[in-house]
């Protein structure tokens, strides 16, 4: 699943998320998720991500969903700065949840 919408063509910064998730047990298996910033918005619920590829530049996987990545590849963008990139995940977990976003055995890349 691929968002290719360009932000640098557009004035004011906007962004485009390329999948957004809100359920309980949904499992992706075997899937890319491509975009640049806010690739994957987990954003309620619980999700099982097994051997996918997640690729982005800023916060590129957030939200307050409970989400196991499994063996993924997860891939940084060069958003062309010297200094600062940005970040990877922006989980924004309910205080009140014991659980975020967990990666097992996964793999960050440039």
């Amino acid at each position: 699943m691929e968002n290719s919408f360009d932000e640098s063509l557009v004035e004011g910064g906007s962004q485009a998320v390329a999948v957004y998730t809100r359920g309980d047990r949904m499992k992706f298996h075997n899937v890319r998720f491509i975009g640049n910033q806010d690739t994957l918005y987990a954003n309620a619920g619980t999700q099982y991500f097994s051997q996918c590829y997640n690729e982005g530049d800023v916060d590129f996987i957030f939200g307050g969903a409970r989400a196991v990545f499994e063996d993924c590849d997860i891939v940084s963008v060069d958003r062309g700065s010297t200094t600062n990139n940005g970040y990877i995940t922006a989980a924004s977990t309910n205080i009140s949840e014991p659980y975020g976003f967990l990666f097992i055995n996964s793999r960050l890349k440039k």
